[in-house]
């Protein structure tokens, strides 16, 4: 087994960071490989769509279990093929006085980790870098203020005239 990790500071609050992560639905919106589908709960089993970087191959469909869900905290998913591969990924949050520390890592278990455990790192290495950048992309574009900032509750009106 070994495990890549990388972290980002982000200048976002550790609130709007985790609404993002914890939508799980949402991923296609900023995360350049993984499609995933599901509830977002401890245990819950997702429907994962892993899109390669050879463009002639298709998606990789797959089921993910969650497990790992600690709101404001940590998020993490794992898919595995019996004693061939496990591979987790997952994010942990951290308050800073200038927003989020966002660690992000990826873990490879199995057989076919230990077979190609230095190129299988290099990719894997490179893939955290690229999710990184696309989500602080996505978390400094103004739409995801509105459609992650929590909904104001409207005065009740008593009957209309």
């Amino acid at each position: 087994m070994f495990e890549v990790d990388s972290s980002l500071a982000l200048p976002v609050p550790v609130g709007r960071v985790w609404r993002v992560l914890s939508d799980f639905n949402h991923y296609r919106d900023w995360h350049p490989f993984v499609t995933l589908k599901g509830e977002a709960a401890l245990g819950s089993v997702l429907e994962l769509e892993h899109k390669t970087r050879i463009r002639s191959l298709p998606p990789i469909g797959a089921q993910a279990k969650v497990v790992r869900f600690d709101p404001n905290a940590s998020v993490a998913w794992k898919i595995a093929m019996r004693g061939l591969v496990g591979v987790e990924e997952g994010f942990e949050l951290r308050k800073t006085e200038h927003g989020t520390e966002l660690r992000h890592h990826m873990r490879c278990s199995g057989i076919v980790a230990l077979l190609g455990i230095g190129p299988v790192r290099r990719r894997m290495d490179e893939a955290l870098a690229l999710t990184n950048r696309s989500l602080s992309r996505f978390l400094a574009r103004g739409t995801t203020i509105s459609r992650y900032t929590p909904m104001r509750k409207r005065p009740a009106t008593r009957g209309r005239r």
